[in-house]
């Protein structure tokens, strides 16, 4: 599946950069790279995408480079723990990540945080070696790591589906540095913004039926983690929020690695 397409490249990645660092000697070369994973993509959805000329982006990406199929982990095969060892090169038994939700001291649950990681990730290591990575959007990023001169968008700016969200955290603590949260914030729309024409696009729906159905907080005073249409909203704004920001740092930040 496309979504651990990722590992190899990235411990691959960020051992080479690594080793460049201003610990392991000069950087002869301007090495960068971009890491960018799709959760659940799969080929056999991709390709027939492609042959119709849906996905031309990505179509030129595999056209450039070497596209395949790999392996995923089987033992535990959760966004959170697949994307944690992405990150970590360990499996679930090593980096501790294993569920979507983690209880806490007052017996409520909350999205997994990073503080469950119990192994370096790939930032960290960079991190260490005065190298910069950028992570955006990234499963068990919230409270946001110190990286140094990198920069972390934690996983609290958006939602994580089935109603969960880390989204009343500490604002502080959503991204590194504390002072980009302000910054990339007002990328991600709120739930209401979402339009009929791009809903229509992946539900079949009558716009009369999503004006009665959406989120809109002037008619709903919660959220309803019950009602699909809910939660279209909330996977669409994150979605669309996190490619803003991804292309916003892109544009205006300095890296050596970028994962999102």
């Amino acid at each position: 599946m496309l979504r651990l397409a990722a590992t190899s490249c990235a411990l691959g990645v960020s051992l080479s950069l690594a080793a460049c660092g201003s610990n392991g000697g000069s950087r002869e070369l301007d090495t960068r790279a971009v890491v960018i994973g799709i959760d659940g993509a799969d080929w056999k959805v991709i390709d027939a995408l492609a042959a119709a000329g849906a996905m031309p982006n990505l179509t030129r990406l595999r056209e450039r480079g070497v596209s395949g199929p790999i392996e995923t982990l089987n033992d535990i095969a959760l966004s959170p723990v697949i994307w944690t060892s992405v990150a970590t090169g360990k499996t679930a038994a090593k980096h501790g990540v294993a569920w979507f939700m983690v209880d806490q001291p007052d017996g409520t649950r909350v999205p997994v945080r990073s503080y469950n990681r119990k192994t370096l990730a790939i930032w960290n290591i960079l991190a260490e070696h005065d190298l910069a990575p950028t992570v955006v959007g990234w499963w068990a990023t919230f409270p946001a790591e110190n990286v140094g001169r990198g920069a972390i968008v934690s996983d609290a700016l958006g939602f994580h589906g089935f109603g969960a969200t880390a989204r009343g955290g500490d604002d502080g603590q959503k991204t590194h540095p504390s002072s980009l949260f302000a910054e990339v914030d007002v990328l991600v729309p709120p739930e209401q913004q979402v339009s009929t024409e791009f809903v229509q696009r992946f539900v079949h729906i009558s716009a009369e039926d999503y004006r009665d159905e959406m989120f809109d907080p002037a008619r709903y005073p919660k959220r309803d983690p019950a009602n699909p249409i809910h939660l279209f909203q909330q996977y669409a704004v994150t979605a669309q929020g996190y490619t803003r920001v991804a292309e916003e740092l892109l544009a205006k930040r300095p890296y050596d690695l970028f994962m999102m």
